[in-house]
């Protein structure tokens, strides 16, 4: 318990100290990226801070625990910035040169099936004469996919020739690339077709051979739709989970189950050591195995910081547990983010680690005073904690969600107050009755009965996920992430007893001008005459604002990816989506995207898959036109034949023409017609100079005058120019 002392607004913890101090080296790392001489000018600044506080603390201060956590904290900057600095300049080998053709080669690490394109990574990769470090992102496009790449593998050597790109950890509008400094993925490759990529059988290691057969044994018992979802919600893999089921469990606020978090190493933590009270095991025994358990998991998982924070965490209780000392639950929150922090510094933009970070805060700092609120009105014991270890998480995480998502899930509460139960059961009957099927094959049963569970949960999620205002979107600035300052002072850490309702209440205030800043400072730019590119390794795709009114144009993207934009307060309903394709995995994101938003109209050309029309027709999606050469388009769009051959969509307005096409065939007479009369060219690859045309690509060779463009970039097509990180 927190001894309150009158005298004393707050009991000092070294950590808070120092968690404090890592964050800001964190931050002025990244300043070196944005602008080098200002970042290093921060970090000196600090520096000379930092040797004034030091003396200070020497020559007045009598408390030598205060002393020697403000010369901890002065070194831990100076680790901090020295590391996150090595990890920007020593991301990409400096022999390789951008955009170059190589022979690249590598070994499987991991295959996804997932995104509309075939993606393969590499580990131990070399590029050219160079063996680099990290991994590489080789995409090939699902139409060209022949099939001999089915029967790749992990573990399956692969050899081709390829330009390379590098990924950048921060892009030119300042944002951080986490899901790349997690994956370790440094470089991308595309390739055209799969028949250009070589094939040599090899063997998995180890742990990825345990995780497919954990996957398969899933798939197996519960049929692959349930086992995917399984898989992801043990290891935190989602690349075989269901779009519509990722939906609908983001959108009912089960979303945490597919991340793995901290619920499930509570849950581990909390049977294992009950297991072994029960059987009266020794308690440093039970304190290591229990440990040795965790740290596998955390492997399996792929080192998830959610995981990591949780088994630091648990670690440190039960350790205090196992030496009969007090537990401090703040100070350990505090100590976890600084050892994560250290290790892994861009973990600091990562929105599952600040997810995780501030739900557990969350529960520290609230759930008692909640909890006692629903004892006084009478709520028995074991619902009020539930109760308010729910609204604590949703307290907690909202301001990261609204950061990071830009959504409130409004049902989220009650959807976890009622599952919460459900989720646990569910959750150990898949981990228990699958290592059982691991040594014993028969026990695979025990997994098709936990499916019925899942089945039942995942049903739930997709009925929550259609009911009206099941999510809000709002926008708001980064300063909204500042709401965790007051929130402490709102919070029964802060002691000061006489002045505690005014300060409280300023919190308030605060916490709820944090919230409404994006009103005010996230106004966006004025879309009238806009072309927003969307992020894609293997297509071209955009959205186009033209007349108040939204477009896509391109080939379909994630429906994910397109939401995250389509959400925003700049942006209207979609009027209509002119595709240049259509492939099965294609039309399954345009079904997920049509099912969730509201579009008008859909253009298909005539080389539309059957595969792809016939899904859109199971999905009952209805609103779509197949267009041939002699069709007019509404508004300001045309399409673009060549016989029977589609080349492209061009937009005419009535400032500019704009063209949207994959390549440039300046080999067809048709598109060199509508070429030459659009000042603005949208395609994924070109090879040829810009002849002054503003040229938007995906890609381009070394010689060639296309922009390639930074996915956070959008084109004011009426004046001709190119903004950075408005959106």
């Amino acid at each position: 318990m927190v001894t309150q002392k009158k005298n004393r607004a707050i009991n000092f913890r070294s950590f808070l100290l120092i968690t404090a101090v890592i964050i800001s080296a964190v931050i002025c790392g990244y300043l070196t990226q944005i602008n080098k001489t200002a970042g290093w000018i921060v970090f000196v600044i600090a520096l000379f801070v930092f040797t004034a506080v030091i003396l200070l603390s020497f020559a007045y201060l009598k408390r030598t625990y205060v002393l020697i956590s403000v010369i901890i904290s002065a070194v831990m900057f100076i680790i901090v910035f020295i590391n996150i600095v090595a990890v920007f300049e020593n991301r990409h080998n400096k022999n390789i040169v951008e955009k170059r053709n190589y022979e690249i080669a590598g070994t499987i690490d991991s295959i996804n099936h997932s995104e509309p394109d075939f993606v393969i990574v590499l580990k131990d990769v070399s590029i050219g004469v160079e063996q680099v470090k990290g991994k590489c992102r080789v995409v090939v496009p699902e139409s060209k996919k022949d099939g001999v790449i089915f029967y790749a593998a992990p573990g399956d050597a692969v050899k081709f020739k390829s330009a390379v790109y590098f990924v950048k950890l921060v892009s030119d509008s300042g944002k951080v690339n986490t899901a790349s400094f997690k994956t370790n993925v440094r470089y991308t490759s595309y390739v055209d077709d799969s028949s250009s990529l070589s094939f040599t059988t090899g063997r998995a290691g180890a742990l990825k051979r345990l995780s497919m057969n954990i996957e398969t044994i899933l798939e197996n018992a519960m049929g692959g739709e349930l086992g995917g979802l399984a898989f992801g919600i043990l290891t935190g893999d989602k690349t075989g989970i269901a779009d519509e089921a990722r939906n609908s469990f983001n959108v009912s606020g089960l979303g945490h189950l597919l991340a793995v978090s901290g619920l499930h190493i509570g849950f581990i933590c909390a049977a294992l050591t009950k297991l072994f009270d029960a059987l009266r095991v020794n308690k440093k025994v039970t304190f290591f195995i229990v440990l040795s358990f965790l740290i596998f998991y955390m492997v399996l998982s792929d080192f998830s910081s959610s995981v990591i924070r949780a088994i630091i965490m648990c670690a440190v209780m039960s350790g205090a547990r196992l030496i009969n000392k007090w537990y401090d639950p703040l100070s350990s929150l505090q100590f976890a983010v600084c050892v994560i922090l250290t290790l892994f510094p861009l973990y600091l933009f990562d929105a599952g680690f600040n997810l995780s970070a501030t739900a557990v805060f969350g529960i520290i700092i609230f759930s008692k005073s909640i909890k006692k609120f629903f004892m006084m009105i009478k709520f028995p014991k074991f619902i009020a904690a539930s109760l308010s270890t729910v609204i604590s998480v949703q307290i907690g995480i909202l301001p990261a969600m609204i950061f990071y998502f830009k959504e409130i899930q409004i049902y989220s509460i009650f959807v976890n107050l009622l599952l919460m139960p459900l989720i646990s059961i569910t959750f150990m009957a898949i981990l228990i009755s699958l290592v059982l099927t691991l040594i014993f094959p028969f026990f695979s049963i025990l997994i098709s009965f936990s499916g019925i569970l899942l089945s039942f949960i995942n049903t739930v999620a997709y009925a929550v996920s259609l009911l009206p205002y099941s999510l809000i979107y709002y926008s708001s600035t980064a300063l909204i992430m500042l709401s965790y300052i007051p929130y402490f002072f709102i919070s029964r850490f802060y002691m000061k007893r006489r002045k505690v309702e005014p300060v409280k209440i300023i919190s308030l205030v605060l916490c709820a001008a944090l919230s409404l800043s994006g009103l005010v400072l996230d106004k966006g730019p004025k879309l009238d005459n806009a072309l927003i590119p969307l992020n894609s390794y293997s297509s071209f795709s955009s959205i186009v604002i033209n007349e108040g009114k939204t477009y896509v144009v391109g080939a379909m993207p994630s429906a994910n990816i397109l939401e995250s934009y389509i959400k925003s307060k700049y942006f209207k309903e979609t009027e209509a989506i002119f595709l240049t394709s259509l492939s099965k995995p294609e039309a399954r994101q345009l079904a997920n995207f049509v099912r969730r938003n509201k579009v008008n109209k859909i253009y298909l050309p005539l080389e539309a898959e059957m595969d792809g029309l016939e899904l859109l027709i199971e999905e009952k999606v209805d609103n779509f036109y197949l267009l041939s050469e002699n069709d007019l388009l509404f508004d300001a769009f045309n399409a673009i034949y060549e016989g029977e051959n589609f080349l492209g969509y061009k937009m005419k307005t009535k400032e500019v023409s704009l063209l949207f096409s994959k390549k440039l065939y300046l080999d067809k007479d048709a598109f060199i017609e509508a070429y030459n009369d659009c000042a603005i060219i949208r395609t994924f690859w070109s090879g040829e100079a810009s002849d002054g045309r503003i040229l938007l690509c995906n890609y381009s060779t070394e010689n060639s005058g296309g922009n390639t463009f930074d996915y956070n970039y959008l084109l004011d097509f009426k004046k001709g120019t190119i903004y950075k990180n408005v959106l």
